[in-house]
């Protein structure tokens, strides 16, 4: 979570891939205060991509159920656009949390790549 005093970091930051993808990446703690704007920028990206949209978690530390439903919500519009979605990266506490809000079944999850080791 983050402390009181410290500045926030960004949210989520749209990066366009190529015409049909775009990539959302999100970073920190998902809180109840997030939801919105989490809603905000997902729509925005769902409406200026008609390709793949790819939620980038692997900057996520956690997830709160507010922020997970608003999720949730986001990917039900993408299924209705025809849109297809990629969770890409997730922690598995953060895949627990989507998990248990029933995200398994309105994406795909592409697990966090491995590093290598020397």
């Amino acid at each position: 979570m983050t402390r009181p005093g410290t500045p926030r970091r960004l949210l989520a930051a749209l990066h366009p891939r190529a015409p049909d993808e775009a990539v959302v990446r999100l970073h920190g703690d998902l809180g109840p205060g997030d939801a919105r704007r989490l809603e905000h920028r997902l729509r925005h990206a769902l409406h200026r991509r008609s390709g793949l949209l790819v939620v980038d978690l692997a900057g996520v530390d956690s997830v709160s159920a507010s922020a997970a439903w608003a999720l949730a919500a986001d990917l039900r519009a993408a299924l209705e656009a025809r849109t297809p979605t990629v969770i890409r990266g997730a922690s598995p506490a953060v895949r627990q949390v989507l998990h248990r809000h029933g995200l398994d079944h309105l994406t795909t999850h592409q697990n966090r790549p491995r590093q290598r080791t020397l």
